[in-house]
């Protein structure tokens, strides 16, 4: 045997990571030179596989190792079929794969072993045996550390990491994955230096630190870019993307990116990570509450790894299907026995396989479902062992304890025990919500509070307290826009990129070019944000009534029912309103009939707007008159309030949440400085700015290029009053990337977060401005909620595509209103009122909300006179007042 040649090529193995192309090009080399010594050539095809399985093309690298098997030394030999074993398991011959190792560890000489052990431990990790894995890894990393093998090592130490990150183990994981990209920087070798990058991004994400893991993230991407973008490790880094995306709560993001990953033409990826990013997709659905796509998704997955043999892992996607079962049919009927014997087998499984965290949440469900098919004892047992782990583990973990530990409670007949462990795990999470640095995350963390919000008010409405339903219903509302603002984040890259998605738009560039730019603004705006603040106290009920001058109506939706609580200074009402279907078909009625009237083209949705009013408002029993805070939930975000009889023309406040709507209140005082800006494309929004300003003496102005983004976001904290006549954007797949066009690109509400300060009222008429994209938890992201989250009180917006003229018209009789001195809600009111009798401009003023919080002691607003004849042929007169209209807004 050629030793010194041999030596040379299983040195040359290590350098796979560095450069997988030249080590196959030099590989390939030795095997056509065809050299007389078999144990020569046999060396060259197994370091040959190792590049091709480094470069994504493991079905290639199986004949290479087969040669390999055939002709080498007895190292070779273990070696090679070791590394058979991965090449199979990748392309889901799972029975070859575990014959394969197998026979690689039967005897294998003792300098194979530094080959053989790490992967005998990684085919015992990816088969989901994580416990077994974790002892071959802490018997291998000794071994490899005493004979100075620092490729191998670093190898070792990244899988072990990964391993750790999934056992919940999140500190040894950061430390195995930190020193492993740090080996692998030092080695130069570039590839295995991004998957530590990425593994540890994977981490960060189980561990729900986002900021973190996308950072991470940035690093793999950019080292994988430095070596030609190895298609295997994109797709992959595509997947675990998409997971730390469900983690942050971001499930329709992670869906996206489930389904790009997914789609013919992507990038490589083998079977058994195909199956992954299928059972990634189907969290992803549930997530978004589509039970019967999830159902069907984790289906596909459980059949893949039961292919595959990866036993742990049909558990989990069985879990995921059992979940999302119960979701489809919980409304219809109560779980049966072959639910929560199927669900016992998952938990047995999952335990069996060493997945703590998965097998934590699986249990917590088959609690439930044991409890509620009657099964109590086998209920207690789950759920004091789910219990357990509330003081420990990731935010996700803890939460399934303190609820967990509820329903022990429950089961114990101690309710109020039950709601004290409720409000244990929202505190925490509101802890962990306080500390994220992005709007988007903040939102997204209601996923881990969803459920213990919801148990709290079931519990609250079966005791029948209103003030108590009151108070757990806030506890499971718009969480986010009760923080303090974000600090405004610096980021030179991230202005560029918002100023290049502006020049792609306008250059009608490609989509994929667009999607590209818009995932990296958002990553940025993920990763960095800017500085947090403390967690909110929750509603202070005595004092929020305290600061009633009318009505506050609360609503909100369980099991697919409507509930209100009514409250004054002196009263407070629990109100059953009624299934939701009724409401949900005639609310689709009226915004149809609303918007076909707006755009010019006949009327429509009275009839729908009169039967929501019976269904929503005849039964609450106000007063006729007196100001009324409306606080929705669920759908009834949509709904334009002015439009229902029983309260057009009232003065109303619709606020994402009581607690924000009192803790925001100040007493109301005239504008003393007003911003008044024009955008572009609107012939007569220049016309009209100079309208406004006419009635806000020394009113700034910012119209025709001087309306840049730049300019309003400087002046944007410094005025009393803001008012910008511009187009707008509403973007329900991605609500942040809502925008308002100005002279020089579009202000996305990404970059609204830049702005220094924020005006007490802004005035927003742009088409669709005032409707939220609703997350879970009514956690609310769009226009208006950016708006709020920086700081501004009181924002009256359209929640629907409004016309030009008959817009600007109003727009004036507002501010004519404002300059008087009254407050946001009793402007919009009495130009409601003062245009009740006109058919033309009636469904416009209805179609505004104001959103946000309480102005007290406001002056009495003037009598806003009717717009006349002649008045209005004089504005036919004048320049056209535009502002966004149905085909432009």
């Amino acid at each position: 045997m050629d030793e010194p040649t041999v030596t040379a090529l299983r040195t040359l193995a290590e350098l796979r990571h560095r450069d997988p192309e030249s080590v196959r090009a030099r590989s390939a080399a030795v095997i056509e030179a065809a050299p007389p010594d078999a144990t020569v050539r046999a060396a060259a095809e197994w370091v040959h596989g190792l590049a091709l399985h480094e470069l994504g093309h493991a079905g290639a690298a199986v004949a290479h190792y087969r040669a390999a098997v055939r002709d080498g030394d007895a190292v070779t030999t273990a070696a090679a079929r070791a590394s058979l074993a991965m090449s199979l398991l990748a392309v889901g011959d799972a029975a070859g794969a575990r014959r394969e190792i197998g026979l690689a560890r039967r005897d294998p000489p003792a300098a194979a072993l530094r080959y053989v052990e790490p992967l005998w431990a990684v085919h015992l990790q990816r088969t989901g045996r994580l416990d077994d894995a974790l002892v071959v890894f802490d018997r291998v990393v000794p071994l490899l550390d005493r004979e100075g093998d620092r490729p191998g090592l670093a190898r070792t130490l990244l899988n072990r990491g990964t391993l750790l990150a999934y056992q919940g183990r999140f500190d040894r994981a950061v430390s195995d994955l930190a020193r492993s990209e740090s080996l692998a920087a030092e080695l130069g070798h570039g590839l295995l230096s991004a998957m530590a990058a990425h593994n540890l991004g994977f981490t960060e994400g189980r561990r729900f630190a986002i900021p973190a893991g996308l950072a991470a993230f940035d690093r793999a991407r950019a080292a994988y870019r430095a070596v030609g973008d190895p298609p295997r490790q994109v797709a992959v880094l595509v997947a675990d993307h998409c997971e730390l995306l469900l983690h942050a709560g971001l499930a329709r993001d992670a869906r996206a990116a489930a389904l790009d990953a997914l789609r013919p033409g992507a990038a490589e990826v083998d079977r058994s990570h195909e199956t992954e990013i299928r059972l990634l997709l189907a969290q992803a659905h549930l997530h978004c509450g589509d039970a019967r796509e999830a159902m069907a998704e984790a289906a596909r997955a459980a059949d893949g790894f039961r292919r595959d043999g990866r036993r742990p892992w049909v558990a989990l996607a069985r879990y995921v299907e059992i979940r999302a079962e119960v979701l489809a049919t919980e409304e219809e009927r109560l779980p049966d026995p072959a639910l929560v014997r199927r669900a016992r087998d998952v938990v047995r499984r999952l335990d069996d396989g060493g997945w703590p965290t998965e097998a934590a949440h699986a249990r917590a469900l088959l609690g439930r479902l044991a409890t509620a098919a009657g099964d109590v004892r086998s209920a207690r047992r789950q759920l004091a062992s789910v219990a357990g782990l509330r003081g420990r583990g990731g935010v996700d973990v803890r939460t399934a304890g303190w609820h967990a530990r509820a329903l022990l409670r429950l089961a114990d007949g101690d309710r109020s025990g039950a709601k004290r462990a409720l409000r244990r795990g929202l505190a925490l999470v509101e802890d962990h919500r306080a500390a994220l640095t992005a709007a988007e995350l903040r939102a997204g963390a209601a996923v881990q509070a969803h459920e213990l919000a919801r148990l709290g008010l079931r519990l609250a409405l079966a005791d029948g307290r209103p003030l108590e339903v009151l108070r757990w219903a806030e506890r499971g509302r718009a969480g986010a826009l009760r923080l303090p603002p974000i600090a405004p984040p610096s980021d030179d890259d991230l202005t560029a990129a918002l100023i290049a998605l502006h020049a792609e738009r306008a250059a009608a560039g490609g989509g994929t070019r667009v999607a590209a730019l818009e995932a990296e603004i958002k990553t940025r705006t993920l990763r960095s944000g800017g500085a947090g603040g403390g967690a909110a106290p929750g509603l202070d009920v005595a004092a929020a009534r305290a600061a009633l001058t009318g009505t506050l109506v609360e609503f909100a939706v369980l099991e697919r029912r409507v509930h209100a609580v009514v409250v004054t200074r002196t009263s407070a009402r629990l109100v059953d309103l009624g299934a939701v279907e009724p409401m949900e078909r005639e609310l689709a009625f009226l915004l149809a009939g609303h918007r076909r009237r707006l755009a010019g083209r006949r009327a429509g949705g009275d009839a729908a707007a009169g039967r929501l009013g019976d269904l929503l408002i005849a039964p609450l029993g106000l007063d006729a008159d007196g100001d009324l805070v409306v606080v929705p939930a669920g759908i009834l975000h949509d709904l334009p309030w002015a439009a229902l009889p029983p309260l057009y023309g009232r003065r109303l406040v619709v606020a994402p949440s009581a607690d924000l709507w009192h803790r925001r209140r100040r007493p109301h005082r005239p504008a003393g400085s007003v911003l008044l800006v024009a955008g572009p494309g609107l012939p007569g929004a220049t016309a009209e700015v100079r309208a406004l300003a006419g009635l806000h003496p020394g009113a700034r102005t910012l119209t025709g290029p001087a309306a840049t983004v730049d300019a309003v976001l400087a002046a944007f904290g410094d005025a009393d009053l803001v008012h910008v006549a511009a187009h707008g954007h509403y973007r329900s797949d991605s609500p942040l990337f809502s925008a308002l066009e100005l002279a020089d690109r579009s202000l996305t509400m990404y970059e609204l977060e830049s702005a220094v300060g924020a005006p007490p009222t802004v005035v927003l008429p742009a088409c669709d401005a005032g409707r939220p994209t609703v997350l879970t938890g009514d956690e609310l992201l769009g226009t208006t909620t950016a708006m709020l989250a920086r700081g501004v009180r009181s924002v009256v917006a359209p929640v629907l595509p409004v016309p030009d003229r008959e817009t600007a018209e109003l727009m004036v009789e507002l501010h004519r209103s404002l300059a008087a001195g009254a407050a946001p809600s009793a402007a919009l009111a009495a130009v409601a009122r003062a245009v009740a009798d006109d058919p033309g401009l009636r469904p416009v003023a209805a179609a505004f909300v104001c959103v946000g919080a309480a102005e007290t002691a406001d002056l009495t607003p003037p009598a806003v006179p009717s717009p006349r004849p002649d008045r209005r042929a004089a504005a036919a007169a004048a320049p056209a007042v535009s502002l966004p209209g149905a085909a432009g807004g």
